[in-house]
């Protein structure tokens, strides 16, 4: 019977190929980080138009209503960035 030294066997595992639970896993986590970047591309579309409204124009007078709002949204914004940071990590 021939022996497998332990080296042999630790570089046969380190080898071996990424389960595909683990693929999966990483590509749901990449779809996730996708829809919540998309996310917060939104919200920060809208959080710009907020701001313009909440500091008004020479037109239009500020609003405070869309003050509280933009405030609401920024904070959304940050929320969602930390989400991120952390599916990142992971």
């Amino acid at each position: 019977m021939r022996r497998i030294s332990l080296l042999t066997l630790a570089f046969a595992i380190l080898a071996a190929p990424v389960p595909n639970a683990a693929l999966a896993a990483d590509k749901e986590r990449d779809r996730e980080v996708s829809k919540l970047q998309k996310e917060v591309s939104k919200l920060e579309k809208r959080y710009d138009k907020l701001i313009k409204r909440c500091t008004g124009d020479n037109q239009n007078r500020p609003d405070a209503r869309a003050c509280d709002t933009a405030r609401i949204t920024y904070q959304d914004v940050q929320e969602l960035k930390k989400q991120i940071a952390a599916l990142s990590e992971g």
